[in-house]
């Protein structure tokens, strides 16, 4: 549109636009801090809303990490729109048709979403009372006393769920287009961020090639 807008002389020049970082797109959940962060939501508490946070956050954790959705789409899950028997969740919102897509469900977040869904057959998965939308839309208040309770860095926010899913989906399969699909990137450029090679791999990879290169040599000193 801004060359359009050029083209058409509304304007001199394009304006250079740089986006600013988006936080959590450079820190993992690790293993530790998933267990200080879930130990600590699953504490009983007997208030009523300050459980019903808990249970919000940890929920939220569970999906985040184990299907890769955004935090928008992840508070705009209706109930109709998940399939218990194929494990996945259909996610219709979204720009561009690759946002609008089937996410995987494991078996963790299948017994999550069980007990949050209950009797219910329709409806937001995430409801609040409190909300024009009708549904939950920020966690962020929540997940900051989280930290502060647990002592966790502030570099670790919401979104940082989101990565650590397309961060060990990618070591784990390698696959970048499957990857890509399931987290509804439109373009594999923006999978650079999750690619976290491990040195051990790179490792092992130059001693399998060094010990071919071995084999071939002996033989060779061994025909003459």
């Amino acid at each position: 549109m801004l060359s359009k807008a050029q083209e058409w002389n509304l304007i001199r020049e394009i304006p250079k636009i740089k986006l600013e970082k988006a936080y959590g797109r450079d820190r993992l959940i690790d293993p530790a801090t998933e267990s200080s962060l879930i130990q600590d939501l699953s504490v009983p508490n007997k208030h009523g809303r300050t459980r019903r946070m808990r249970e919000q956050l940890r929920d939220f954790l569970t999906i985040a990490q184990d299907s890769g959705m955004r935090p928008s789409e992840i508070f705009r899950i209706r109930i109709q729109n998940i399939d218990f028997t194929n494990m996945r969740i259909w996610s219709p919102h979204g720009k561009t048709p690759k946002a609008r897509r089937f996410v995987p469900m494991s078996n963790r977040m299948k017994n999550a979403l069980r007990i949050r869904v209950g009797d219910r057959r329709e409806g937001w998965l995430f409801p609040s009372e409190r909300s024009k939308t009708g549904h939950l839309t920020s966690i962020a208040k929540g997940f900051q006393a989280l930290r502060d309770r647990t002592g966790v860095s502030e570099k670790v926010v919401p979104y940082s769920a989101r990565h650590t899913y397309g961060s060990y989906a990618m070591e784990a399969t390698g696959n970048i287009f499957a990857v890509a699909d399931a987290m509804g990137h439109a373009n594999v450029k923006s999978m650079v961020a999750y690619q976290r090679h491990s040195l051990d791999s790179l490792r092992s990879a130059i001693e399998r090639r060094n010990a071919n290169n071995d084999a071939r040599h002996k033989s060779v000193f061994a025909r003459n």
